[in-house]
């Protein structure tokens, strides 16, 4: 018997090996013959287009019709720069277009294993309350939505919700644009964490406690908004403000911004890169990262690399059972 190429390491890649084997290393190896006809066909255009493109650029060197002082080599050299751009452009969307298909495939197969009770490729922008984002002031007003890779679902009987967001603010026009310009205000994770209890509202602020901090409290205050005294001075990671701070005293502990800190840790990123706040019945968390969520790359790897595409993915859909855990039982201690 040939040994899986999945080796299971996490406690939520528990029993996935016999699924991996079962179905999804079969879809991998279904798909062999496809992606290399796409990835030869995409490598046959690029080169067509890198070659017209020497050849456009050569003809300019010769014939150089431009008058001017503009130097000999600019025109071909542009000519070249955008022939490589295209061609780039070509093999990329060959790719992303093979994995979107894989992944429509594998998802489902991931987020069942893990208990995931929806996902939804493409959600609709009201999968999310995001307005509550800007209402709760957690994030800046925006205009503009995209949201992808939505699940949700129910972990240690706390239910939850997650997908993956971009949110642009519309600005001005100047007189030299030609369309509408957009400035890019949160591009991550965001998720909503059912809570036991209702709780006043309450957002946590990572920074600098001096003259800047004391800027910031007054503009809290104007929101009706108190800070919350731990009595841990520069000890405490965040500042937390709340409408109701000894409620929200007695029902945040210091513990839960160790809490913040090590899901920050967890996914890479600085304790300043979270956003979150309590309102009601949610606990809203925003993680903004750089890399794509819930990424599977099938296109023209190797079986041990697609294992560990499907790792990579299968941590990402297990986001919400960690933060859930970290929630309930604290951070670790060690």
């Amino acid at each position: 018997m040939v040994s899986s190429h999945f080796e299971e390491r996490a406690p939520h890649e528990a029993g996935f090996a016999r699924l991996y084997d079962d179905e999804i290393q079969p879809l991998y190896r279904s798909t062999r013959d496809l992606a290399a006809t796409k990835a030869r066909k995409a490598r046959l255009q690029s080169r067509i287009v890198l070659g017209l493109g020497v050849l456009a650029a050569g003809t300019l060197a010769v014939l150089h019709p431009f008058d001017g002082e503009a130097p000999r080599w600019i025109g071909p050299v542009v000519i070249l720069v955008l022939a490589g751009i295209i061609a780039g452009v070509i093999v990329h969307q060959a790719r992303a277009s093979f994995n979107r298909r894989i992944k429509e495939q594998v998802a489902p197969l991931l987020a069942a294993h893990l208990g995931v009770g929806d996902f939804i490729t493409r959600p609709h922008r009201s999968y999310l309350d995001l307005r509550a984002l800007t209402d709760l002031q957690i994030l800046p007003r925006f205009t503009d939505v995209s949201i992808e890779d939505g699940m949700s679902g129910r972990w240690r009987d706390v239910s939850y919700r997650l997908a993956e967001v971009s949110l642009r603010k519309r600005i001005p026009k100047s007189k030299d644009d030609h369309g509408p310009r957009y400035q890019s205000i949160f591009k991550g994770l965001v998720m909503e964490v059912e809570t036991p209890v209702d709780m006043p509202w309450t957002i946590f602020e990572a920074g600098p406690l001096g003259f800047l901090g004391g800027f910031k409290e007054k503009l809290m205050s104007v929101r009706g908004l108190s800070p919350v005294d731990y009595g841990l001075g520069d000890e405490t990671p965040f500042r937390v403000y709340s409408e109701q701070p000894e409620r929200a005293q007695e029902l945040v502990p210091p513990l839960f911004l160790a809490t913040l800190v090590q899901i920050a840790s967890e996914q890479g990123t600085e304790p300043r890169r979270i956003e979150a706040g309590f309102r009601g019945r949610t606990f809203h968390l925003c993680l903004r990262r750089s890399e794509d969520f819930l990424e599977l790359d099938a296109y023209d790897t190797d079986p041990q690399a697609f294992a560990q595409s499907c790792r990579a993915a299968l941590s990402d859909m297990a986001l919400p059972r960690r933060v859930i855990d970290l929630l309930i039982d604290g951070p670790a201690r060690g």
